[in-house]
């Protein structure tokens, strides 16, 4: 049985989950060559390794936590149900955005996992989220109007626009090799630059 708040509940199964510092792809890496190749199974079993994931998931599992002990009454969150999942991501849907649904499913997953790993339990959500994942998909005009994507259409002549070439560089090196730009914008030259490569850790851990 758990006792205590909201947020003490879900901070709590999912500090079970904690691996700061480790590499998220030496992990995924190690259970493909365990044989555990499908991404839904990776999720499941690998734990969360930066700060900021670690707090979109406790933001999501207190949205949904919260949602259900002030609808069903339930103040323990080894209590939760799928049925009481379902509940919430159908009331979720109505206030924001698909983008941002997909992230609060995750995250449900994530606390799944966080549950049972913590409390040896055996909560199940990721079947009524799959559930809902597949009703929300029929609804065409939802999807379509919260899924645009935010790519470039035209991401090189943008590069080619900028008149200044460090400025240019900058921007070229998310297109030519895969970086996100907070992690361009975090380059040190001193630390990361060995005779001609630079070496930058991406998130996930992968070099």
């Amino acid at each position: 049985i758990m006792r205590g708040s909201v947020l003490n509940q879900v901070i709590t199964c999912l500090n079970s989950l904690n691996k700061f510092g480790s590499s998220k792809y030496q992990a995924k890496q190690e259970l493909r060559q365990a044989g555990i190749t499908k991404s839904g199974d990776i999720a499941q079993n690998t734990g969360i390794y930066s700060e900021n994931t670690m707090k979109n998931y406790i933001n999501a599992g207190v949205q949904a936590f919260q949602y259900i002990r002030e609808e069903f009454g339930i103040k323990d969150i080894t209590k939760i149900t799928g049925e009481h999942i379902k509940s919430y991501l159908e009331q979720r849907a109505s206030e924001v955005e698909y983008k941002t649904l997909k992230i609060d499913m995750a995250g449900i997953n994530k606390l799944e996992q966080a549950i049972n790993n913590y409390n040896n339990t055996d909560v199940n959500f990721r079947s009524a989220v799959e559930d809902f994942r597949q009703e929300i998909k029929l609804d065409k005009e939802y999807i379509a109007n919260n899924d645009e994507s935010r790519a470039l259409l035209n991401p090189t002549g943008v590069v080619n626009s900028l008149s200044d070439e460090s400025h240019k560089l900058v921007a070229g090196m998310p297109l030519e090799y895969g970086f996100r730009l907070n992690e361009v914008a975090k380059i040190d030259l001193n630390k990361q630059l060995d005779n001609n490569t630079l070496s930058v850790q991406a998130k996930g851990g992968q070099i």
